[in-house]
C-alpha cells in the first residue's frame, strides 16, 4: 500500500515524459544516453531462449571483424548501454556473452542438445 502511494506521489510530481520511467521501472532499466541500435530483431533471442534452440549469429568483435557462432542462449540481460545474450558457445566451448548490438545476423537452428543446467555442472 504505502508503495503504491509513492508511486502515485512520484507520478504526480514528475514531468509527464518521465512519468513511464516510474511507472515502468521494473520493465526497462532507466538511462538518458542513447543505447546502440541493433541489427536484428531481439525478440528472436526470446522465442530462442523459451523453445531451448540454437542460433546461429553472425558477430562482429570491437574492430569489426565477423564471425560466425552456433550459441546456445539462455539469458537476455541489460547492462550499461548495451543488451546481452549469455549463451553456450559451440565454438569457444563454454560461456560466453554477447553484445546485441554487434551480432551482424541472427537465425534459429534446431533445439539444444542437451539441458543448459546440464552445461552449468561442467
Amino acid at each position: 500500500m504505502a508503495a503504491r502511494d509513492l508511486i502515485a506521489k512520484l507520478t504526480v510530481a514528475v514531468p509527464r515524459e518521465l512519468q513511464p520511467v516510474i511507472v515502468d521501472s521494473g520493465l526497462v532499466p532507466v538511462s538518458y544516453r542513447e543505447r546502440p541500435k541493433d541489427n536484428f530483431d531481439v525478440a528472436l533471442v526470446r522465442r530462442a531462449i523459451r523453445g531451448q534452440t540454437k542460433m546461429a549469429i553472425g558477430y562482429a568483435d570491437e574492430t569489426g571483424n565477423v564471425t560466425r557462432r552456433v550459441i546456445w542462449p539462455f539469458l537476455l540481460a541489460y547492462w550499461d548501454q548495451v543488451r546481452l545474450i549469455g549463451a553456450w558457445c559451440e565454438l569457444r566451448q563454454d560461456f560466453r556473452h554477447f553484445r546485441t548490438d554487434r551480432v551482424c545476423r541472427a537465425e534459429t537452428l534446431g533445439r539444444f542438445p542437451e539441458r543448459i543446467t546440464t552445461l552449468r555442472r561442467k
